[in-house]
């Protein structure tokens, strides 16, 4: 479920900036069977990723040129992500939910260009991995912009297991974490990633549509 916590103007961005969900439920580790966490982790990571682009700037927006903030992007695809999974705020997992471990996650929130740079420069990307969250910037060099996805990375440029090409700004997000199979009661690790974009109405945005 999609909130408006923290005055994420999460509606009225659904009314003005149309999203595209790029693709989903693509796995990158080896699981031995399709468990429930494993479809409830790919609609999280879908919807923390929709979230995150949503978070266009209101100077960008309302010079009809979307440019996502990439900090509210981050906060919003953690606290998204968190509502969905089950936890808490520090991402340790709460009673009952279908994470077995804090789960690790890297955002790469990308724009482009810096013509916005103060709340949303070229791109900027998250790694929250075994409970640290680290932050690297990322050289905007326009579009289209391919990025290789990996269990715990993206990179820039192509050649991993799964590359994904944004046209135009967007968010792009890789998410496991360890659980316990209901039947057999084996551990096991799903990972899920996704990626959205913005869409400029009516292509005339630098990137066109």
């Amino acid at each position: 479920m999609i909130n408006n916590n923290s005055g994420w103007s999460v509606i009225w961005l659904l009314i003005l900036v149309p999203l595209f969900l790029l693709t989903v439920s693509t796995s990158l580790g080896v699981v031995q069977s399709v468990t429930g966490s494993d479809i409830d982790l790919q609609r999280a990571v879908e919807l923390a990723s929709k979230a995150a682009t949503m978070q266009v700037t209101e100077e960008s927006q309302a010079a009809g040129e979307p440019f996502i903030n990439t900090s509210a992007a981050h906060m919003a695809f953690r606290n998204i992500l968190a509502e969905n999974i089950g936890l808490n705020a520090d991402m340790t997992p709460k009673t009952g939910s279908m994470a077995g471990t804090t789960p690790d996650y890297v955002l790469v929130v990308y724009n482009g260009y810096d013509t916005y740079a103060y709340e949303a420069p070229g791109g900027h990307k998250y790694s929250f991995v075994g409970g640290t969250l680290t932050e690297q910037p990322i050289t905007g060099i326009g579009f289209p912009a391919t990025f290789s996805v990996d269990r715990q990375s993206i990179l820039a440029g192509a050649g991993g297991p799964v590359e994904v090409k944004l046209n135009s700004p967007g968010a792009i997000a890789v998410v496991n974490y360890e659980t316990v199979e209901i039947v057999g009661n084996e551990t096991v690790e799903p990972v899920r990633w996704a990626a959205s974009r913005v869409l400029c109405p009516g292509g005339g945005c630098r990137w066109g549509s």
